[in-house]
C-alpha cells in the first residue's frame, strides 16, 4: 500500500504508546527539518526502565520499532531491511571466582547484553555465591541465561555416599559439554592472564570454538614450566585472545614462552559520558586533591606505596589531600597503616557509583 502522509509510525502489537505522543513527537519533526527520525526510551514491563543515553548510541543501535520518521527519510532507505537475521548462540564463562563481581565483569558483560538485544541466544556461567549478584540479575532481566556452577557446594550425605562408589567424571567438562551444547561461541574471561585455562582446556576437549580475555599480568606470579606451556596451547588454539593492555600482552608472552599470534589489544569500558566535563574543584587555589580509585587489594593496586609516599617528610609539608575511592579485603590494614603513620590528609570514601562527581572534587587521578 503506497504511503500518503508526510510521517510514519509503526506500533508493535505488544506496545503501548504514552497520551500525546504522537502530536509531540510531530511538533519535534516540524520544528527542525534535519530531524528525521524521533523515538523515545522504552519502559519495559517488569524489565527494566531509563532515561535516554546517548552513550548507549556508541555500542550498538538502540532505536525502538516504535519511532516517529519522514516518509522521504523511509523512502530513501527502502524501509525496514527485510532481510532475516540470523541468530547465534553464545556462551560466556566468568572464570574469575575471588569474588561476585569485578573490574574485570563490565567487558564482558556488556558484551553479553549488547549481543541478546540483538536477538543472539545468550547464555552466560558464573559461580553460584548462595546469593543473587545485581549485576547478574541485570543480564538475566536482559535476556540472558543464567548458569550457575555449584562446584563448591558440600553436598549431602547421601550424595557423598554414591559418589564414593561412582565417582563422579569432572565438573568443568561436564558443564561446559552441558551448557555448551551448539553454541557458536564460547568467551571465557579471566580476571588474570591464567585463571581460565580450565575452560580452555574443556572448551578443546568438547569441540567448542572459543576466545578468551585477560584482563591482568603481573610479574610477581610467574608460572612454572608445565603450566606455561598449557597456557600457550591454550591459548594459541583459541579463535583469538584480547588483553587489555600492550603491557599485558607482552608480559604474557614472556610468561608463556609464545609468540600469541591471534592477540589483540582491547580496552575497557568506563564509566562517564564522552562528553562529560566536571567542573574544576573550587578550593583549587588552596590545596591539591587527589583521588585513588579502585578496589582497596594492596598487593593488585599498591595503596601502601602511595601512603609510604605520601608519609615522607617533603610530602607532608605541601597541601595535599587524599581519597581512597573503593572498598575492598585491606580496607582496615590500609586505615591502621594511616592511623601509624600519623596521616590527617586522607579520607577512605568507600564504593563511589557516581565516578562524575569524583572528579568534579578532585584535581587528579593518581596510581601508584
Amino acid at each position: 500500500m503506497p504511503l500518503k502522509g508526510e510521517c510514519l509510525f509503526s506500533l508493535d502489537a505488544d506496545d503501548r504508546l504514552r497520551s500525546g505522543w504522537i502530536n509531540r513527537g510531530i511538533g519535534i519533526l516540524d520544528s527542525d527539518p534535519q530531524v528525521g527520525v524521533n523515538y523515545g526510551d522504552a519502559q519495559c514491563f517488569g524489565r527494566r526502565t531509563g532515561p535516554f543515553d546517548a552513550d548507549r548510541l556508541l555500542y550498538w543501535n538502540f532505536i525502538l520499532a516504535s519511532a516517529l520518521c519522514r516518509r522521504s527519510g523511509w523512502e530513501q532507505n527502502s524501509g525496514y531491511d527485510g532481510r532475516s537475521h540470523e541468530m547465534r548462540k553464545y556462551l560466556f564463562i566468568m572464570a574469575q571466582e575471588g569474588r561476585p563481581w569485578g573490574g574485570s565483569e563490565p567487558l564482558w558483560s556488556s558484551a553479553a547484553e549488547k549481543l541478546v538485544r540483538q536477538g543472539n541466544e545468550v547464555r552466560v556461567s558464573v559461580r553460584d555465591w548462595g546469593k543473587p549478584v545485581p549485576q547478574i540479575e541485570n543480564l538475566r532481566l536482559a535476556g540472558c541465561q543464567i548458569f550457575y556452577r555449584d562446584e563448591y557446594r558440600l553436598p549431602s550425605f547421601v550424595t557423598r555416599q554414591i559418589r564414593r562408589i561412582f565417582p563422579p567424571r569432572e565438573y568443568s567438562l561436564e558443564h561446559v559439554r552441558k551448557i555448551g551444547r551448539g553454541v557458536d561461541l564460547m568467551v571465557i574471561s579471566q580476571g588474570a592472564n591464567f585463571d581460565g585455562l580450565r575452560w580452555m582446556e574443556r572448551a578443546r576437549s568438547a569441540g567448542l570454538k572459543y576466545v578468551a580475555i585477560a584482563q591482568s599480568a603481573v610479574v610477581y606470579w610467574w608460572p612454572v614450566d608445565q603450566d606455561a606451556e598449557r597456557l600457550a596451547e591454550s591459548y594459541e588454539n583459541a579463535s583469538a585472545t584480547y588483553f587489555v593492555s600492550q603491557a599485558n600482552l607482552d608480559l604474557s608472552r614472556f610468561q608463556f614462552g609464545s609468540p600469541l599470534r591471534n592477540a589483540k589489544v582491547v580496552r575497557n569500558p568506563f564509566n562517564v559520558r564522552y562528553d562529560a566535563r566536571p567542573p574544576w574543584p573550587a578550593d583549587s587555589a588552596d590545596r591539591l586533591t587527589l583521588a585513588c580509585v579502585g578496589r582497596l587489594d594492596v598487593i593488585s593496586k599498591a595503596q601502601d606505596v602511595l601512603l609510604q609516599v605520601l608519609g615522607l617528610p617533603h610530602w607532608r609539608e605541601r597541601k595535599v589531600r587524599l581519597s581512597l575511592v573503593g572498598t575492598g579485603p585491606n580496607q582496615r590494614g590500609l586505615r591502621r597503616m594511616v592511623e601509624r603513620l600519623g596521616m590527617t590528609n586522607v579520607e577512605f570514601v568507600g564504593q563511589h557509583s557516581d565516578i562524575e562527581e569524583i572528579w568534579a572534587k578532585h584535581h587528579a587521578l593518581v596510581l601508584p
